[in-house]
């Protein structure tokens, strides 16, 4: 799974709440103003 912390106060359609205690963090990679993140599934 990926992520990307952005936020648009315009944007018109949203995920749903993901619980990250079952993921673990392969990479992060920060930037100015958002970040991008890919997970993958604890026993996935």
């Amino acid at each position: 799974m990926s992520y990307i912390d952005f936020s648009d106060t315009t944007a018109d359609a949203y995920f749903p709440k993901i619980d990250l205690d079952k993921w673990i963090t392969l990479t992060e990679e920060n930037y100015d103003g958002w970040k991008f993140c890919i997970y993958e599934k604890i026993n996935g």
